[in-house]
């Protein structure tokens, strides 16, 4: 891969997913000190962008992203809710 195209970010990811639930309060999901490693593609060499991606220079696309975060789990290993959350372990809930 040409370092010029192509660049990946080791960084930590923190952040809050609010999962709405019928007649109930929002489920909220806390990630902090995530490890997470983003793979980037600029614009002009990336493939499969839609119509309302710049496909220039001045644009970068994450192509991968890959969560390296290491959850341990909580005294309450019954409630995922109650254990440490990472982006994979919540997307894996919601496929």
């Amino acid at each position: 891969m040409d370092p010029a195209t192509h660049k990946f970010l080791a960084t930590r990811v923190d952040g809050t997913i609010s999962i709405p639930e019928a007649g109930m309060e929002p489920l909220n999901f806390v990630m902090t000190n995530n490890y997470n490693v983003l793979y980037l593609v600029r614009g002009d060499v990336a493939s499969n962008l839609d119509a309302s991606q710049p496909a220039d220079v001045q644009h970068w696309y994450v192509y991968r992203w890959v969560d390296l975060s290491q959850a341990s789990p909580s005294a309450h290993a019954g409630s995922f809710a109650a254990e440490s959350a990472t982006w994979s372990r919540v997307k894996a809930i919601y496929r």
